[in-house]
């Protein structure tokens, strides 16, 4: 048999005090429900929240500061809640018996005559009945098992004279109306950036969302994708010069999109080694013609062999993967290079030019993002991918609270969508105004057409912030009746041409404007 958890009598002079140890990795609603139910419905006086400390066995949890400070925020508003930080700061983490043991003294100097309940879940009876310090335990405390997991409580006693023996210090309470909600699948939640509120007590999430637990972004520190580059060749290093000093070190980065997803630079790298390894999978005959041919490859520089098989080690003047994809795909199938000279791969008058990334097919066409630009690769292609995917992403923080913002047009009619452009073949600017962030976009918009004659002229539903690309905003704007609010120099050039051949000018000219 098993005692039920009963309302405390109002004839008890004793105090009820629940220990509620745990991880609260992070503390939930639940966990709240709990503590509340037990107040409010069961004469506790309190509920004592202990948080593990860091030595815990158990992985992934946050600091115990930010653990702390979570508790702290989440029985802000009840009294009879509190928050013990006995065990945390210390070197080694602390047994149940040693917390209890000092609860016990405490509360009773502070409240004196003191009934101590240690709350644990159903599923936690296998692992009491081997405690060896259960008799002491049970002289400190009554162990307040929540039922959630079904469990036939009285059979299992009956069967196993251990937990019989455990179900002496015990007491029961069924676990309704408090909500099923699990830590890890929170931290997935967060990790996974899944809409919604979190079921966390108010002031909670802040926490997590400014201090970055579980894979949380701070404000400021999320990445915007502000547009897709293009191809950099030998402009490359100075154009990443250029936005080290417009973004400052750090706060921008190179990554892909892929499908609805945007991966990182390491991420689309085992994508372009793919697509070579997918082509001598379909071609034996060149991928033995490179064997016998070659004693090692190299792209722009014979110094390109010290690279090995890593594509961190950069060590020529230009960035070169092709070459270490090659050896890559050679490791994976356990081959090695046999012939007696050196292949380049890059120069179209080169033996091993077929194996430029512009001439091998990358194997997920249907993910390259359309319109691809043109340039001397072939459509379709492994450096397709790599140009057309590639993004450049930006920390929000590097714009500031206060955004000045550049507002270009960018017209939607019937057919293609068009950068309004004048006869200079120069974006066009509307005089700049500043966007305060976490206030509406869409309005602050709609009155700065409205003061440039532009009423008429409505934001896209859609568009609730504004795109950011490289420190300028491209608005687009509903409606084929646009064009005519517009000067009669200003002329409509299709996005497609746009992206395929005027981008790189573009993007030249609004790090300018933002630099200025």
């Amino acid at each position: 048999m098993h005692n039920k958890l009963d309302p405390k009598s109002p004839n008890a002079t004793e105090n009820r005090i629940a220990h509620f140890g745990g991880s609260f990795n992070p503390v939930h609603d639940g966990h709240i429900a709990l503590a509340r139910r037990l107040v409010d419905d069961f004469g506790f006086e309190r509920v004592v929240f202990c948080p593990n400390s860091r030595h815990y066995p158990k992985s992934g949890l946050a600091p115990e500061e930010d653990r702390l400070a979570m508790l702290e925020a989440a029985v802000a508003d009840d009294p009879r809640l509190v928050v013990s930080a006995y065990e945390l700061g210390r070197d080694d983490w602390t047994r149940t018996v040693e917390t209890l043991r000092h609860l016990q003294k405490t509360l009773t100097t502070e409240l004196g005559e003191v009934h101590l309940f240690s709350i644990r879940g159903d599923d936690w009876l296998h692992k009491m009945k081997k405690w060896k310090a259960l008799d002491e335990l049970g002289q400190l405390c009554t162990f307040l098992l929540v039922s959630r997991t079904g469990l036939e409580l009285p059979e299992l006693a009956e069967s196993d004279d251990r937990v019989g023996k455990v179900m002496e210090h015990c007491v029961v309470m069924d676990a309704a109306g408090i909500p099923a909600i699990s830590s890890t699948a929170i931290r997935h939640a967060i990790l996974a950036r899944a809409e919604g509120g979190l079921p966390v007590p108010a002031g909670v999430e802040e926490i997590i969302k400014n201090r970055g637990l579980y894979g949380a972004v701070p404000p400021g520190e999320d990445w915007l994708t502000v547009c897709r580059p293009g191809y950099s060749g030998r402009q490359g290093r100075k154009r990443d010069a250029q936005r080290n000093e417009v973004y400052g070190p750090g706060n921008w980065r190179t990554a892909f999109r892929w499908g609805e997803r945007t991966i990182l630079y390491s991420e689309a790298l085992i994508l372009y080694e793919d697509a070579y390894f997918q082509h001598f999978m379909s071609d034996p005959g060149e991928l033995e013609w490179l064997l016998d041919t070659a004693c090692e490859v190299y792209d722009n520089s014979d110094s390109n062999v010290l690279s090995g098989t890593d594509y961190t080690v950069q060590e020529a003047t230009s960035t070169h993967l092709q070459d270490i994809a090659i050896r890559r795909c050679l490791v994976r199938k356990g081959l090695e290079f046999r012939g007696d000279h050196l292949v380049e791969i890059r120069g179209k008058s080169s033996e091993g030019y077929r194996l430029n990334p512009g001439q091998i097919p990358f194997h997920r066409p249907d993910l390259i993002v359309q319109p691809e630009p043109k340039s001397w690769w072939n459509p379709g292609s492994v450096e397709a991918f790599w140009q057309a995917n590639k993004v450049l992403q930006v920390k929000e923080k590097s714009f500031g609270p206060d955004l000045t913002l550049h507002v270009h047009l960018l017209i939607s009619g019937t057919d293609d969508s068009s950068l309004v452009q004048t006869e200079e073949a120069r974006p066009v600017s509307l005089p700049t105004f500043v966007w305060k962030g976490g206030t509406d976009f869409r309005l602050a918009l709609s009155n700065h057409l409205a003061d440039l004659g532009l009423a008429g002229v409505e934001t896209e539903p859609t568009f609730s912030n504004p795109i950011v690309r490289e420190g300028t905003v491209h608005v687009l704007l509903a409606g084929t009746g646009s064009s005519t609010s517009l000067p009669d120099a200003y002329q409509f050039l299709p996005a497609k041409r746009v992206v395929s051949s005027r981008l790189p000018k573009l993007q030249k000219e609004l790090l300018k404007r933002h630099r200025a």
